[in-house]
């Protein structure tokens, strides 16, 4: 039908949106090497490397040029690996899928203060997000407690869990 073969907004930049707070979002697509023109559909945000800086991979939909001659639209996977250094701590948990984790959520809190995740996994089109957790800490040393909450019932509770590593889910 009308709308698979037609790029409707085709050669329009991709955006990146800094949070700024407040309110505030700023776009840093192009400063950050993701301001693609070509048509993307999806984008999954991970940790590939494990080095506690959420890579990301981008789809992109060739639906015009027919490159290698397929007659269909074609699928293109691109890399973009986090290079930037940062000075903040973090922390991370995966998940096992056969404990069905979807809709759990993930607290995490550091010296009485609480950060709370979603356990998502189809936010992006056509796109799964990996099972894990991704907390970044600023400059906090320790956290007191990582929690994962599904149905009012609590899967993993860890005390004083080690920063700048990703922990797995025993359960």
């Amino acid at each position: 039908g009308l709308g698979k073969e037609i790029s409707w907004n085709g050669y329009e930049h991709n955006a990146f949106l800094l949070n700024e707070g407040g309110g505030s979002y700023h776009n840093i697509g192009y400063l950050m090497g993701v301001g693609f023109e070509f048509d993307c559909r999806s984008v999954v945000g991970a940790d590939l490397d494990l080095d506690g800086r959420t890579d990301l991979l981008v789809i992109e939909m060739d639906q015009l040029t027919n490159r290698h001659g397929t007659g269909k639209a074609e699928h293109y996977l691109h890399l973009v690996r986090n290079n930037i250094k940062s000075g903040g701590n973090w922390i991370g948990l995966h998940l096992k899928p056969e404990t069905n984790p979807v809709g759990a959520m993930v607290t995490v809190r550091v010296g009485g203060k609480t950060q709370t995740l979603p356990v998502v996994t189809g936010d992006s089109y056509n796109a799964q997000q990996p099972l894990s957790i991704h907390f970044g800490l600023g400059k906090a040393k320790q956290v007191d407690e990582l929690r994962v909450e599904k149905s009012g019932r609590e899967l993993v509770r860890l005390t004083k869990p080690v920063i700048n590593q990703y922990h797995k889910a025993r359960r």
